[in-house]
């Protein structure tokens, strides 16, 4: 009896992956309007997965290790259970292993894929700098490397396919100027939730760009929240001055945050976010939430089908994309995230 794969999960925007960045299985409550789609034995019911890609087809037989950056975020998960559905319609085997944000436990999965004699490496780097001996090694034993999401700038890549965090923060950032001047007469006090990886700084980077050279707009404070819905919450919870807004650079420290101020039942704050993909943040957009404002966020299946086109092609005509490819970040708040999102 053939396999029945059903992913529900809903397509966020056309051409999208990214970030932490910083990918359960589904997206609770959600799903793409179905279009079942057959490769060998395996039947998917999501529209956004490629069936018939002969790049990919190339990977059949293969073993591919998956060196992901965090499962403990949904976006992430999503990108890990996308590899392991395209691996079941193609033929190639998957092993994703999770770096919690942690280099030397990231080192161990790459070396350990590296003496397995693995086909194919995938990996979303927890450490730019601290990572390039270990792909070096992984290059020197013939092993292909695809880098994606974090920032990477190691030299021996076959790719890197990312969104533009930058892009994804400074587009945060301009609906949260839009929101300052249209109700607050232009002037806010911002709290910034960051989490320590250069492509999730990007994102802070961007969003700040925004408000470079305004008066009466400030940022009072930037803290780490790990990541961690906890944390975040604490963060806000320890925050004696009156704020605005709340930004956060990965979808985590907004739910945390959220969940602070709704304790505090504060009044005239928005949460905005970047890389915003979470089951239940869209869920409170439907509630039109007063406090969570919305963010940019990316397609998983999207960033995956894209890597697996470039690896296919790699191997059949020994291509390397020395240009970082792309993909543009997409808002998503109230008014579309029953476009983007349809409940089931």
């Amino acid at each position: 009896m053939k396999k029945l794969i059903a992913i529900l999960v809903v397509a966020v925007m056309a051409l999208m992956f990214v970030a932490c960045s910083a990918g359960d299985t589904a997206t609770t409550g959600t799903k793409e309007p179905e279009a079942t789609t057959k490769t060998a034995d395996v039947e998917v019911t999501d529209a956004r997965f490629d069936a018939n890609n002969d790049y990919i087809k190339a990977l059949a037989g293969k073993k591919v290790g998956v060196a992901n950056i965090y499962l403990g975020d949904e976006w992430c998960r999503q990108i890990a259970d996308a590899f392991t559905t395209y691996g079941e319609m193609y033929g190639f085997e998957v092993n994703n292993q999770d770096g919690e944000i942690t280099l030397e436990k990231q080192v161990s999965q790459i070396e350990n894929f590296i003496t397995q004699e693995y086909d194919y490496l995938f990996v979303d780097v927890t450490d730019d700098e601290g990572i390039k001996p270990t792909l070096d090694d992984a290059k020197e034993k013939g092993i292909p490397v695809i880098t994606f999401d974090a920032t990477s700038t190691w030299e021996g890549r076959v790719a890197f396919v990312t969104a533009s965090n930058f892009n994804s923060g400074r587009v945060a950032g301009e609906k949260a100027l839009e929101y300052i001047e249209k109700e607050l007469g232009g002037k806010a006090k911002i709290v910034a939730l960051t989490l320590a990886q250069p492509h999730t700084m990007e994102r802070l980077e961007g969003f700040k760009s925004v408000f470079e050279g305004m008066d009466g707009i400030e940022i009072i404070t930037e803290q780490d929240c790990q990541g961690n819905r906890e944390t975040a919450a604490n963060i806000i919870n320890g925050i004696a001055e009156d704020y605005n807004v709340i930004f956060s650079v990965v979808p985590n420290g907004a739910m945390g945050a959220l969940s602070a101020v709704e304790a505090l039942q504060k009044e005239n704050v928005k949460i905005i976010a970047a890389g915003l993909f979470a089951s239940d943040a869209f869920d409170k957009l439907r509630e039109n939430s007063p406090y969570l404002m919305g963010g940019c966020t990316n397609d998983p299946v999207s960033i995956v089908t894209m890597v697996l086109e470039l690896a296919g092609k790699n191997i059949q005509t020994g291509e390397v994309q020395e240009d970082t490819t792309y993909f543009t970040p997409t808002w998503i708040d109230a008014e579309n995230v029953n476009e983007r999102y349809p409940v089931d």
